[in-house]
């Protein structure tokens, strides 16, 4: 048996140390040997050392019969470590030698898809469909891109495609559902959730989806048991609480027991919420809320009875927890039964008038304005508005109030061209003093972001400016919504623009403080 023989045996039987002394031997008397270069690439790899491995590949020449498996290993690797770009010049070299390869275009179209550069990925995922037209996970593959490009119709067919090769593919059964759903084709959509995890018992993104999707069209009575698989479900952000004591569902009397409740993803959540803790007081419970440091002030001040602990403090003993969001199940709570009331948090009459004398005397209406929620939101790009659009949109009939808290630098020379957008954005934060702001206003235009939850909650008008298919709390073409009594929505068509959203509100809102003077 010859030395590299040796060296792929002692390897194949996972005897590293050895496996790298032969290598090592014929590298020292060959020093561009390309088979023990790759070899050596494979043992750095396997021990997890990347930068090794690339290093050895790196020195494998061209004319090397093993050099195109040396770029198709640099670009696995590269693309392991998320250096897309290199990894698309590894790739592309491989199909320079061999245009057919499978395992390069699927993984250089993975690559281009991770920068955005959908266009050449759908590129590379074609030539595979025809290199492999009976490859379920390409075709599985192809409609994700196609959904990127928010191509649903033509997604949802090649997820079809994928599925009628492959009956089992539960992935394909589950995204073609969220496909389904941006269509607004609910019931399709459930029924696909349904198929994804009776293949897969275990599929929780499935049984999350399905719960999202059930919420859009008021069945609250399914939704709310299938929402608490958000902890387990891959699309769910927050992490999960790993508390030793129980979690409280509404099962069990908490009476003189001490109940921690806690926030878990953004601070509109965490107000709209937070309309269950005077239900909670009735149990004669003793109750701790923990949530995001600009929540605290606000809290505390509608809360009289509750100790409010901002997130990251230590916590004290408790006996029961419950995050924010599985007190509707515990109340097991109906569109009927949603607990309301215009103003179920208080704000700071000191709040109130630092904001009074900072205004001065009203002339006209007062209308807030927030545009851009949380950018870290991951639907924020189809959220948000940007600026530019709204502001030739702003009448002179009312006095405008920008709440928006930070402003990138085209939107604060936009500010300075345009005086009739007041500005406070440096003043607020902590929403103690946001709300005295807001409460200083006869209206907020808003985006679908905190700000609005918080007008919402202490009675203030908003006209809600919402997507085409916007969050499930909001539910699916309605134009008031029982969370909030103020509340005017506003919804994108199918042609998914604003003009027509902004136009339509601003009416509305017009109409709305007329009849106010009246």
């Amino acid at each position: 048996m010859d030395i590299l023989n040796l060296a792929k045996t002692a390897h194949n039987w996972n005897q590293i140390t050895r496996a790298k002394y032969i290598y090592r031997r014929l590298l020292s008397d060959a020093p561009n040997h390309g088979s023990a270069l790759l070899g050596s690439a494979i043992l750095a790899e396997k021990i997890d050392q990347p930068s090794v491995a690339l290093d050895f590949l790196k020195k494998i020449e061209g004319s090397e019969p093993v050099f195109f498996e040396a770029q198709l290993r640099a670009g696995v690797i590269q693309k392991k470590l998320k250096n897309y770009k290199k990894a698309i010049d590894h790739f592309s070299m491989a199909l320079s030698m061999d245009p057919k390869s499978s395992t390069a275009l699927s993984n250089r179209a993975l690559a281009y898809s991770k920068l955005g550069l959908y266009k050449p990925a759908l590129s590379d995922l074609k030539k595979l469909i025809q290199l492999n037209p009976n490859s379920a996970d390409i075709f599985y593959n192809y409609a994700i891109v196609l959904k990127k490009c928010d191509k649903n119709a033509d997604a949802i067919k090649n997820y079809s495609k994928a599925i009628s090769i492959n009956p089992d593919h539960y992935m394909a059964y589950n995204n073609r559902g969220i496909a389904f759903r941006e269509e607004k084709k609910f019931r399709e959509a459930i029924f696909d959730f349904d198929q994804s995890v009776r293949i897969n018992p275990e599929f929780w993104d499935g049984y999350f989806n399905k719960a999202m999707t059930l919420w859009m069209i008021r069945e609250y009575k399914l939704m709310w048991p299938l929402l608490e698989f958000r902890w387990i479900s891959s699309g769910f952000t927050s992490s999960k609480r790993n508390f030793t004591k129980p979690l409280w569902t509404g099962q069990t009397n908490v009476k003189n027991k001490i109940l921690l409740l806690h926030s878990e993803q953004g601070l509109g959540d965490s107000i709209q919420f937070s309309r269950y803790i005077p239900m909670i007081e009735q149990f004669n419970a003793q109750i701790f809320l923990e949530v995001e440091a600009p929540l605290v002030s606000i809290f505390q001040n509608s809360f009289s009875g509750v100790k409010v602990i901002q997130k990251g403090s230590a916590l004290p003993n408790f006996d029961y927890h419950c995050p924010l969001m599985s007190l509707p199940l515990a109340f097991k709570t109906s569109e009927d039964t949603i607990p309301f009331h215009h103003n179920y948090l208080q704000v700071s009459s000191k709040d109130v008038c630092y904001w009074h004398r900072r205004l001065g005397k009203p002339k006209k209406k007062r209308v807030g304005l927030v545009w851009q929620g949380n950018p870290e939101h991951p639907n924020d790009k189809k959220r948000s508005i940007p600026l530019t659009k709204l502001l030739p949109k702003l009448t002179d009939e009312f006095e405008w109030i920008s709440l928006q808290y930070c402003l990138s630098s085209n939107e604060e020379t936009a500010l300075v061209e345009d005086s009739r957008l007041v500005h406070f954005g440096e003043d607020l934060g902590d929403f103690h003093k946001t709300a005295g702001l807001c409460a200083n206003l006869d209206a907020l235009v808003s985006v679908d972001t905190s700000v609005a939850h918080l007008s919402g909650a202490i009675g203030i008008p908003v006209f809600l400016l919402l997507t085409f298919l916007a969050d499930a709390r909001w539910h699916e073409n309605s134009k008031t919504t029982k969370w909030y009594p103020s509340f005017h929505l506003f919804r994108q068509d199918q042609e998914r623009e604003w003009d027509s959203v902004i136009k339509e509100a601003m009416n509305k809102l017009h109409c709305v403080l007329r009849q106010a003077n009246d």
